[in-house]
């Protein structure tokens, strides 16, 4: 038990993964459109959710035509690992930045 929260320790210590979250309002006027909508994202459903092109974002449309944020933010590590870039061949989260460490 103790290895354990010694390797929690260690791992709090040199490694950081931040996130972070918004929200966008749907284009005015667009009501016919769907239930969220803007040019740059399409039209969603009420309670769908969606991978931004191009981008390590989930969008999900959400009550009063608010469409909910989710990125994946920054990582950090400390030698010799090494943080991984994104794939954005991978839908969210498992498309964002990762830690790679040697194997000892």
């Amino acid at each position: 038990m103790k290895i354990y929260f010694i390797l929690l320790i260690v791992a709090i210590t040199f490694f950081e993964v931040q996130a972070w979250v918004g929200t966008l309002r749907s284009d005015p006027g667009t009501e016919h459109l769907g239930d969220c909508y803007t040019t740059a994202i399409g039209s969603m459903k009420l309670g769908e959710s969606k991978q931004q092109e191009g981008h390590c974002v989930k969008l999900t449309c959400g009550a009063n035509r608010l469409i909910h944020k989710a990125g994946c933010g920054s990582v950090g590590a400390e030698p010799p690992c090494v943080v991984t870039p994104e794939d954005l061949s991978k839908s969210y989260p498992d498309c964002c930045p990762g830690i790679s460490c040697p194997d000892n």
